[in-house]
Formats: C-alpha cells, structure tokens, sequence
C-alpha cells in the first residue's frame, strides 16, 4: 500500500495531500498525483527474442514487444554463455524470459542503450538500379539461401547468409531490408562496372 495502514485501493478517487503541522496550524506543503501509482502495471508481452550478430559479429539480444517497435541491446558476455547453453536444457523457457525481461527494461529505461542489428548498413551505389530483387531457399538444399536480383538490366545471384536470412523475417519493412541487403551484396558488381566504363571512356 501507499502507507502503513491502507491498501492502494483505499485511495482510489481521493486526493491525498502531504502537510506540516506548524504549532496549532496545519499547513498543504504540496498535493500528491497517485494516478501513476494506482494505475495496475501493464503486462508487456514479448513476442519475440534472439540473439543476432551485428556486421562485426558480436551479438546483440533482439526483442519485439507486442504492439511496440523492436530493438536490440547489447547484452555482457554472461548473459550470451547463459542464453545459449540453455538452449537444449529445461529450463530454457525459464532463463530466455529472464533474459527478455531485463534487457527489455533496460532498453526502454535507456533509450540511447538500443542499437540497430537488423538494417543491412547503408551504401552508395550511385545510379545503379536494382530490381525484382527475391530472396529464398535453394531447390536442392533448402538450408542454403539464394538472393536474386536484376542489377542494371543484368540477372543475377548471390549466397545470403544465415543471420541474414534471419533478419529478413524480423525485420519491421521487409521490402526495404531486401533492397538494402541487395545493395550490400552487389556494391562490389556495380563498383567494378562503373570502374570498366569509366576506363572506357578514358
């Protein structure tokens, strides 16, 4: 409760005023908002939680609220042992909620703690235009994932990675993932054609 001799609802609809008896008078120093006291705590529900690599490999905990926007924190090394040793135990469920629990807390107590591992990092890729970009499994080994792409009039393909392949379904605008990651994937292509028609023109 709010004092020590009255539960919460006690208060409900009151206005509770703190005072200072001075000599025979007592006197308002100031009334007290216990809306935010009162109010029952909402139960946030975490939809989702992994831990993803960043571009430089070190992995960050990924976590999607219901009805709110995701981010990633970087958790300390511990706590990365601790989620993937309990990965195959019984008490995964148990550890893995702990885990999502504390670094969502933290994430939304500090704002400036939240990090982006999901956006394909930006490149220049000039004028260059990508389209009809598709990103699956292969045929013959569904383990393995392909990126198509027309670059420049030119039908291509390239290997997606794992964690890449992870992050296109966890991230908030899929199309947009695609044509970053297709970027990231083909910047070397387009370079190495603006770099031939440039020695052409010389």
């Amino acid at each position: 409760g709010l004092s020590l001799h009255e539960p919460n609802d006690y208060y409900k609809g009151k206005e509770v005023t703190v005072s200072k008896l001075k000599q025979y008078e007592l006197l308002t120093q100031q009334t007290v908002d216990l809306k935010d006291k009162l109010a029952p705590k909402k139960e946030v529900k975490i939809t989702t939680f992994e831990a993803l690599p960043d571009d430089m490999g070190r992995y960050a905990f990924f976590i999607k609220a219901e009805n709110e926007p995701s981010f990633a924190v970087y958790p300390n090394k511990e706590h990365v042992n601790q989620f993937y040793s309990t990965l195959k135990s019984e008490n995964r469920a148990v550890v893995h909620n702990a885990l999502a629990k504390k670094y969502y807390e933290l994430g939304t107590k500090h704002p400036d703690a939240r990090v982006d591992v999901i956006t394909p990092r930006k490149v220049d890729i000039g004028d260059a235009k990508i389209e009809r970009i598709c990103i699956t499994a292969k045929r013959n080994d569904p383990k393995q994932h392909i990126i198509f792409a027309t670059v420049n009039g030119e039908r291509m393909h390239a290997p997606v990675s794992k964690a890449q392949w992870n992050k296109m379904w966890l991230s908030e605008d899929m199309s947009d993932y695609k044509q970053r990651l297709a970027a990231v994937i083909f910047e070397p292509f387009i370079k190495k054609e603006v770099k031939n028609d440039v020695q052409q023109q010389a």
